[in-house]
């Protein structure tokens, strides 16, 4: 229509018949009338208001006497040009703006409630609906449905479309209000009467509602994602797959996983702008109207609204994404750029405000019976068009007012949270106590949260300890007024993320009273819950995600069970936080499975090894290599989601009997756990002992594991000052040794020949093999020449594991069989020099193993994977690797990997493998690294294990050679094939790599720092039994689920 009043009288007369010609077109054209006027008025005049009768008549006189601008008068003549059209369509159609006349007086009774019933819904759209305004929208629908009794059936069926559209308000009012249970039965109630009347659309929403909140009181990550990554991978129109993207943005979002959620929103933000609907920065108002002009199209009336309110709530939430969206280095925020999103969001919802008031006045000019903020008209109810379902989003928009006072109160708290910790004073407790006043005017229960808590942080900050319990039990009856508060009490993510904030202050409190029962007690019934829903993310980065805001517990928890001499609690609560999420990379028993699950997982796997097949043919840094790669990781994700629900894997309970009954006579294991980054938590085993030491490192301490880790992210740098972290790395580990390892510990493992290692976050980047075995106390801090205390590697065979857990399952695979060699010297990619000693190296080996050994040289990817991997015991690869601590794999730790003679094979390829292999050697530079940084996070809450050792496992390898920095190419090669003399000779992979290192060591012309032999170590997942014959000593396979032993 806007573009028909700028054509010839006679042309715009062709176009309207053309356009026309039924009364549910006429309808809609006349619907629009009142935007098309608004939005002239506006381009005109700035203003967004449809113009008043006499804002018209002063206008017109203006133009009359000839003082009305250019821009005016040509308003004027395309104002007339629209009152034209208006009545040319009102005298062919004249129903089009009749009310459909009542059938009789029960028609008029039941249309007269209507009104009060609308008004009543208004009352309940936006947030912060007072439980009177609840109550009168209860009294409302009660009378339509008495006023729909006295029909004899059928009823009529706009009574049951504004039933289940009354229900759908008061659904969401009553979530908003944190009343789950009462909101899922409306939203369910109302589903029905929507199907009544013949809304399908209408209706499916509203299930889809039900189940959404279902999967949110679980927090069933999984649920919410995986139809959303079966949609994305299948065929979807642009906006269809806009709907998907966001939806998996939201669930991301909702797991913790920020990283992931700001990527996939900059993606929806791609699909948007492709479909037509720009970035709305930086210029909104361009933006929005060119969405309306874009929906306008191909869609009229109140399919173009449900538009609008679709796109608007895609927009809002990249611009959520945005204003929270880190600079650079990952950990902090960029201010600039978070105000300029919040900005744009702000303008979107006052903007789309104006819009949907415009339609509220168009319905009323046209006397359509038309939903609040949307719908379909009475008379159109039965021919809905699909695609025309109750648009959500536009509810979700505050008005502006009320927008700004929260904007205003947040702003208010986050400078009280900075003053508060630049320096806590009891005006801040005055500032605190006057924003929960503030937040109450404003009747929403999550800004009156946030400002109690925010009152409560003020008091820990004091050490009022004494008084925080009270508060957080106030907060938490604020948050959930209808029900007791509980992690599982709750069906959106915010909620959750306020309920665990309250939890935590009170155990902070807690522990500052030195209350370690209350602690327990709190902490062991949140962790059961955690844990509950931990087992529902099975998305990979998503399950370090997820303990973000979840770590501390653990923490408190563990410190108080050491307190009160709980050990088993102690044991099992830091196994928790130590890659737990590893018991997922078995491969899932098919066989075991049902036929459809094990289709389903078949399906995504064989899809998976296409993705990858289709990656190693396509060009590098082409569109066609990003789809694929972007693609690979929606098959991963819904590979890894098919899995756990397919055969959850549920970890034993880890006791501290446990433990010495996996344990051999001649082996002891120790594990680090830390509390924060300032203690550590240290334990020790033995068949017939356990001891616990805390370690407090002091601060020169912990600036040298802080240098220490600089060093390690030095050596993948572009140019690695290497002359100078050679000898640092001798003078770091002299000083770090005594302080990790206490003799404490060392008391308790002397006398074994075996060593079993589970350090955590950092310390998995630290050679504790390499350190110097005394008991005196570590007095003799530095490596002086002449030093004859042994290294630890001389004085115990040593392989690390991931957690003690792993130590209750026996690792099954190949323990007999061929060994396979890959050397590879030369490389495709100019970036990687050659490795001249690699292809020599590899035919060493495969010479130390006689007939059992073989050789392939610079293989390209497509021969390694046609190479027999599934038959061969031992898998041994010279080349180079990659590091997870620098690049894209700081973000992304499966993008490192290992290069061949055409590319690399990297972590997502190698985890494909069938390779269940007893030993795997990687003599390659940072093979054996975990990432334990990075998508956002300081350290992973979990420490879960990512990197090459996670994908190896997964392919099922029993245990993994490796290297944690660059390695010597000569040094290398000398201690890697003694070490397959050893094996060769039937030495267990633990015995075999301290017998060559103690050959190293032990001949004069080798060089003996540190850098040549000491990154070289072993890691298993599972226990392999080197220090007995498998099934000797009986273990606990039990699959019972304790989340907290003790």
């Amino acid at each position: 229509m806007r573009e028909w009043i700028d054509l010839p009288a006679p042309e715009c007369a062709r176009r309207v018949a053309a356009a026309v010609d039924d009364e549910a077109a006429a309808r809609a054209l006349l619907q629009a009338k009142a935007v098309v006027s608004t939005r002239l008025w506006r381009e005109t005049f700035g203003v967004a208001v449809e113009p008043s009768p006499a804002a018209l008549t002063q206008l017109a006189e203006r133009s009359q006497g000839g003082t009305a601008t250019p821009a005016e008068q040509r308003y004027i003549r395309r104002f007339a040009a629209l009152q034209t059209i208006v009545g040319e369509v009102v005298q062919a159609f004249p129903a089009a703006v009749e009310p459909p006349a009542p059938p009789d007086a029960r028609r008029e009774e039941l249309d007269a409630m209507l009104p009060a019933l609308q008004r009543a819904m208004r009352d309940c759209a936006g947030p912060g609906a007072s439980p009177e305004q609840v109550a009168a929208l209860e009294t409302a629908i009660a009378q339509w449905r008495h006023g729909g009794d006295a029909w004899a059936p059928p009823l009529p069926l706009d009574h049951a479309w504004w039933l289940g559209m009354a229900l759908y308000w008061l659904g969401s009012a009553l979530l908003g209000d944190g009343d789950v249970e009462r909101a899922r039965t409306a939203f369910s109630e109302g589903a029905t009467h929507f199907e009544r009347a013949g809304a399908a659309d209408h209706a499916q929403d509203m299930h889809q509602r039900v189940t959404g909140i279902d999967n949110g009181v679980r927090a069933d990550c999984d649920a919410v994602t995986a139809p959303s990554l079966r949609a994305l991978l299948g065929p979807q129109e642009p906006l269809e797959r806009c709907a998907s993207l966001a939806a998996l943005a939201s669930a991301a979002h909702d797991a913790g996983d920020h990283f992931e959620f700001v990527r996939l929103a900059e993606l929806l933000a791609e699909l948007l702008a492709a479909a037509g609907y720009a970035d709305p920065q930086p210029q909104v108002e361009t933006a929005v109207l060119g969405w309306v002009d874009t929906a306008a199209d191909t869609l009229q009336g109140n399919a173009l609204l449900a538009r609008l309110g679709d796109v608007g709530t895609h927009w809002c939430l990249v611009m959520g994404a945005r204003a929270t969206a880190p600079l650079g280095d990952g950990k902090h925020l960029d201010a600039a750029a978070g105000a300029r999103a919040e900005a744009s969001l702000a303008a979107i919802a006052t903007l789309l405000g104006q819009v949907f008031e415009v339609a509220d006045a168009v319905r009323s000019e046209v006397a359509a019976e038309l939903a609040t903020w949307f719908g379909s008209t009475t008379a159109g109810i039965v021919g809905a068009r699909p695609g025309e379902a109750v648009p959500d989003g536009t509810h979700q928009v505050l008005a502006a007012n009320q927008t700004e006072r929260v904007a205003a109160l947040n702003a208010a708290l986050y400078a009280l949270r900075l003053a508060c910790n630049e320096g806590p004073a009891e005006a801040h407790l005055t500032k605190a106590r006057r924003l929960i006043t503030e937040a109450e005017a404003l009747g929403w229960r999550a800004p009156l949260v946030q400002a109690q808590l925010e009152l409560g942080y003020v008091l820990l900050a004091l050490k009022r300890y004494n008084q925080v319990p009270d508060l957080t039990a106030a907060a938490l009856r604020t948050l959930a007024p209808t029900r007791a508060a509980s992690l599982d009490a709750f069906s959106v993510s915010y909620e959750r993320e306020l309920y665990l904030t309250a939890v935590q202050f009170e155990v902070r409190a807690r522990a500052g009273l030195r209350d370690h029962e209350a602690v327990l007690a709190t902490c062991r019934r949140v962790i059961a819950q955690i844990e509950e829903q931990r087992t529902r993310v099975s998305a990979q980065y998503q399950q370090a995600a997820f303990l973000a805001t979840r770590a501390e517990f653990y923490e408190y928890c563990a410190a108080a069970a050491l307190k009160l001499g709980r050990h088993d609690l102690l044991v099992a609560t830091t196994e928790h936080l130590k890659a737990s999420g590893a018991w997922r990379l078995p491969r899932v028993a098919l066989e075991r499975l049902p036929a459809a699950a094990a289709a389903q997982v078949t399906g995504l796997d064989q899809e998976y090894a296409e993705v990858n097949r289709a990656l190693a043919l396509a060009p590098p840094g082409g569109p066609v290599t990003t789809q694929l790669l972007e693609r690979r990781r929606r098959v991963a994700a819904a590979r890894g989601i098919a899995r756990q629900r397919a055969q959850p894997l549920d970890a034993p309970t880890l006791t501290v009997a446990a433990v010495q009954g996996a344990l051999a006579a001649d082996e002891a294991a120790l594990s680090w756990f830390w509390l924060r980054d300032e203690v550590l938590i240290g334990l020790a085993f033995t068949r017939e002992r356990f001891e616990t030491a805390v370690i407090e490192p002091a601060s020169g301490d912990r600036q040298h594991l802080a240098t220490w880790l600089l060093c390690m992210r030095a050596f993948s740098g572009p140019k690695p000052a290497t002359a100078e972290i050679i000898p640092a790395l001798d003078q770091l580990v002299d000083a770090l040794a005594p302080v990790l390892l206490p003799d404490a510990l060392r008391r308790v493992i002397d006398g074994k020949a075996r060593l079993i290692l589970s350090p955590h976050r950092t310390l998995h980047l630290f050679p504790f093999h390499a350190a110097r075995w005394d008991l005196a106390g570590g007095a003799t801090a530095a490596s002086a020449a002449g030093d004859d205390r042994p290294w630890l590697i001389q004085r115990f065979a040593v392989r690390y594991a991931p957690n003690l857990t792993s130590l209750l399952h026996d690792w099954s695979g190949r323990r007999e069989g061929p060994v396979l060699a890959v050397g590879i010297g030369n490389f495709g990619d100019s970036g990687l020099p050659a490795i001249k000693n690699a292809p020599l190296e590899a035919a060493e080996v495969a010479a130390v193993h006689g007939a059992a050994g073989s050789a392939a040289i610079d293989c390209s990817r497509a021969a390694f994977l046609a190479l027999p991997l599934p038959g061969v015991r031992c898998l041994h690869l010279a080349t180079h690797g990659s590091s997870v601590l620098t690049g894209e794999a700081l973000d992304d730790p499966l993008d490192c990997g290992i290069a061949l003679a055409d590319g690399v094979l990297d972590g997502w390829q190698l985890g494909t493998l069938d390779l269940p292999a007893e030993l795997v050697v990687l003599a390659a530079c940072y093979s054996g690294q975990r990432a334990i940084s990075g998508r956002g996070l300081s350290r992973l809450p979990g420490d879960d294990l990512f990197g090459l050792q996670a994908v190896l496992f997964e392919a099922g390898v029993g245990t993994l050679l490796g290297a944690l920095w660059p390695v010597d190419d000569r040094s290398a090669r000398a201690i890697l094939v003694d070490f397959h003399r050893a094996y060769a000779a039937g030495a267990a992979p633990d015995l075999a790599l301290q017998s060559a290192l103690v050959a190293h060591l032990a001949d004069p012309l080798r060089r003996q720092t540190r850098y040549d032999w000491a990154p070289f170590f072993l890691t298993s997942l599972r226990n392999p039994r080197y220090g007995r014959t498998p099934g000797q000593v009986a273990v606990s396979q039990s699959s019972s689920r304790s989340p907290v032993g003790g």
